[in-house]
Order: C-alpha cells, then structure tokens, then sequence
C-alpha cells in the first residue's frame, strides 16, 4: 500500500473530483469511512458516510446541478504511518442557482489507510468568500 502522503492525498482528491464531476454521490461516498465527521462549506457537521451521500445525493439534483469541480492538492503530511493529513484547494464552476459562477473553497481532509485502503475519516470543506468589500478585504489582507 502507497503510504507517499501527497500521492495518497492526490489519488483521493482525483476521486473525489470524478465523483462530483458525474454527479455521483456514492463514488464520493467510497472515498469515505464509514464513520467519516464531515464539516460542509455552510459548516453543517454531517456525521457518518450515508449522511454525506445522501446529502451530496440532493446537492447534485438541485444547487450543484450541472456543476465542475476541480481539486489541486496545496499539501500533505503524514501524521503517524497509515494516517496522512491533505489542504486541498477546490474551484467550482456552477451554471444556475444561488451559487452561480466560479467558487473557491479549502479544504482539509485525514485519511487512514485500513484493509489495503485508503479513507477519508475526518473532512473540513471551507467556503471563501465573494467579493469583499475594500475595507474587509484590507483586514483580510493584515491577518494573513
């Protein structure tokens, strides 16, 4: 088993994206363990695989409907053998709806390898926001 922690993170985060690409929730869904914690970019904490496919299930027939998704690995980390730590960054293009036009999100996601597989145990996805205001993004600027 690969333990190459930004080759893991990459094999993932390609899935993930094919996944989302074809509107397949349960493709999504084998990247995760079963027990997976999943933070939304709204910040709703989903608890469990089913929970994160059922929600990505209602997400791709409605606001993410017709939707790309492109995931570029930012970096890696192995934590402990078997478990690697991934910051991906995410670009979604949406045609329609409340999330028109381009959006970038972060996110962060730990993998442990179990059985001869990889799985996503723990997935925190950010939201970053549109169109600041010249003052907010100037405090934006001095914080980072």
């Amino acid at each position: 088993m690969n333990s190459n922690p930004t080759e893991v993170a990459t094999s993932i985060a390609k899935a993930l994206e094919t996944a989302w690409n074809a509107a397949d929730a349960q493709a999504f869904g084998e990247q995760l363990a079963d027990y997976v914690d999943f933070v939304d970019i709204r910040g709703d904490y989903h608890r469990g695989k089913q929970a994160v496919v059922y929600g990505h299930a209602a997400l791709f027939d409605s606001i993410f409907k017709g939707s790309v998704n492109r995931y570029e690995v930012l970096g890696t980390r192995l934590l402990a053998p078997g478990i690697v730590s991934a910051q991906v960054g995410a670009t979604l293009q949406c045609p329609a709806g409340p999330m028109a036009g381009e959006n970038h999100s972060t996110l962060t996601f730990v993998a442990r390898e179990a059985g001869g597989a990889w799985k996503v145990e723990v997935f925190h996805n950010t939201l970053k926001p549109r169109d600041l205001a010249p003052d907010e993004q100037a405090v934006r600027d001095q914080i980072r």
